[in-house]
């Protein structure tokens, strides 16, 4: 029967062998840098998956969207700001921790480790295609197309998402 303190001793090294654990971003970590995340080859997933907003929610469904969709899936995420703030791990900070800009996360990381694609701007319009499946979003001048939308944002972002409904076409 394993005992507890053995298991936390496995558990200690094993951390310690791969470099120690790193928040979401690593970018203290050296190892963590150049690590690439691995996409399935072809999953069968096909298309552009468009996440309009950047935040916890937003951010998560379009790195696992990427890692689990196969290489024919392209992901796009949209969001006004360059960057978001975690709330979760805000009691670190209350603690001393952590620092308040800690808890700031950039999106190059979905772009470079994950093959996300981001664009900074604010939804002006989505158009849902007749056929029922597929449309496009409108970030300012520029039109995406996207297979399946998903959205993620908070109202008080104003991410152009104020009256949901004034948005769509």
């Amino acid at each position: 029967m394993l005992k507890r303190r053995h298991f936390l001793q496995a558990a200690g090294g094993t951390v310690a062998a791969l470099g120690g654990l790193r928040m979401a971003h690593g970018a203290d970590n050296p190892l963590t840098l150049a690590y690439k995340a691995p996409v399935p080859v072809d999953t069968g997933a096909r298309g552009t998956v468009v996440v309009i907003g950047g935040g916890m929610a937003g951010a998560a469904a379009a790195k696992y969207l990427r890692l689990w969709g196969g290489q024919k899936l392209k992901v796009v995420l949209i969001d006004s700001s360059p960057s978001y703030q975690s709330n979760i791990l805000s009691n670190f900070v209350l603690t001393g921790a952590r620092s308040l800009s800690s808890l700031t996360y950039k999106w190059d990381l979905l772009a470079s480790r994950y093959g996300v694609q981001v664009v900074q701007g604010r939804v002006t319009g989505i158009v849902p295609a007749s056929s029922g499946i597929g449309g496009t979003v409108g970030v300012g001048t520029t039109v995406i197309p996207y297979s399946r939308l998903v959205v993620a944002s908070k109202r008080d972002r104003n991410e152009g998402l104020d009256g949901f409904e004034a948005v769509i076409a």
